[in-house]
């Protein structure tokens, strides 16, 4: 017996009543441009689907078969809950409206536009929004956003991630050329447990943390910010105090990315962006320490480890003098407007010549040149 294949055309404005609107594997069904296919139930489609026009779901969507995005919209505008199984295929144009959540059962790519209205994308089974380089995201607010996983490809910042938890949008924004990542938001609703390094923090957001896998292991320098949502119960401070911070997966022990540096970290249109490489899959936000801190073991021997004496905190001293005393308590080397960087101690004196210091121990003062108490003790340096 012969096949019979079914080609609809839907043109102007169509309306499909009852309890579920089904189109089989033997049809397939165009959305002609400037048109519009409006399902009040369910679409259950095993056929073909090409949308160049405007195909709007007030119910479920299960789609086992095959969907051409074309140049369409497809517009999900249920009151309740709607289900969204799009069998890992692409959006062309995506606008969520009406209220309450559209879980999605797996990764819908996103090719030119997410229009996020009033409604939550929530995801189910580890699924994914994908985000394509050239695709731009419309109106995400605390109304409307992805709570689940997103990934950009290949993007160019800068670009805000909308995702949130359901009740906040909790934006990333990150800044660069070719980015590849996935982002999450972790939200525990209650403050929890966090431990951080409380030499250099003085605070840190303990109600959620961020995950940011890159593709190629790191976004690079200056490439990702977050923004305070008003929740974090953290106590008010001035920007330059607030930083991005980090803490390896395994292990919920958070610290600064860029850890000796204040100014690594910048407000950006309302995000707390840091300037530094982040080297862990976990990131939140924290209040910088104001105390100085001496890491107070250093190699002169330039292999780009411990090469110069980080004192964590002193840019915010710029008028600040360092001077360091061999163990007879003679000067060897000092310097005002110690910077960690063009102008620091690397194992070489400064004082009556310029030559490598010998291993051993050396002692320090610190002048903050504020006029509040010193800070001294004492280093190892290994050559």
């Amino acid at each position: 017996m012969k096949k019979i294949f079914k080609t609809i055309f839907f043109i102007g404005m169509v309306h499909a009543y009852g309890q579920v609107l089904f189109i089989s594997n033997n049809s397939s069904v165009t959305v002609a441009s400037s048109s519009v296919l409006s399902s009040v139930d369910s679409l259950i489609n095993y056929g073909i689907i090409t949308n160049d026009g405007n195909l709007v779901m007030s119910s479920g969507w299960l789609n086992f078969g095959t969907y051409n995005p074309g140049s369409g919209r497809i517009t999900f505008n249920g009151l309740g809950e709607q289900i969204i199984n799009h069998n890992a295929q692409s959006f062309s144009r995506l606008v969520i409206d009406g209220g309450g959540i559209k879980r999605y059962l797996a990764d819908i790519v996103i090719e030119n536009e997410l229009q996020l209205i009033n409604g939550f994308l929530v995801a189910e089974n580890n699924s994914r929004i994908i985000i394509n380089p050239a695709a731009s995201v419309i109106n995400a607010s605390d109304a409307s956003h992805i709570s689940g996983s997103v990934s950009i490809l290949n993007r160019t910042g800068p670009f805000i991630i909308p995702i949130g938890n359901g009740v906040r949008l909790l934006p990333v924004r990150v800044n660069g050329n070719s980015l590849n990542a996935t982002f999450e938001v972790v939200d525990f609703g209650s403050p929890q447990s966090f431990a951080f390094s409380g030499q250099e923090l003085s605070a840190i957001v303990q109600n959620r943390y961020w995950r940011v896998q890159a593709d190629n292991g790191s976004l690079g320098p200056g490439q990702i910010g977050l923004r305070l949502s008003g929740d974090e119960n953290l106590p008010a401070v001035s920007d330059s105090r607030l930083a991005v911070i980090q803490s390896p997966s395994s292990n919920i022990f958070f610290r600064p990315l860029g850890s000796v540096n204040h100014s690594a970290s910048h407000i950006e249109e309302g995000f707390v962006m840091n300037m530094n490489e982040f080297t862990e899959d976990i990131i939140t936000l924290g209040i910088l320490s104001e105390d100085i801190v001496v890491y107070n073991a250093i190699s002169s021997n330039d292999d780009g480890r411990n090469d110069v004496l980080l004192i964590w905190n002193i840019e915010a001293y710029p008028n600040n003098r360092v001077s360091i005393f061999n163990r007879w308590g003679d000067l060897v080397f000092e310097t005002r407007g110690y910077n960690n960087d063009t102008n620091a101690f690397r194992g070489y004196a400064n004082v009556s010549g310029n030559s490598r210091l010998p291993a051993g121990t050396y002692f320090y003062i610190i002048d903050r040149g504020d006029g509040s108490p010193r800070v001294t003790g004492y280093l190892s340096l290994k050559n």
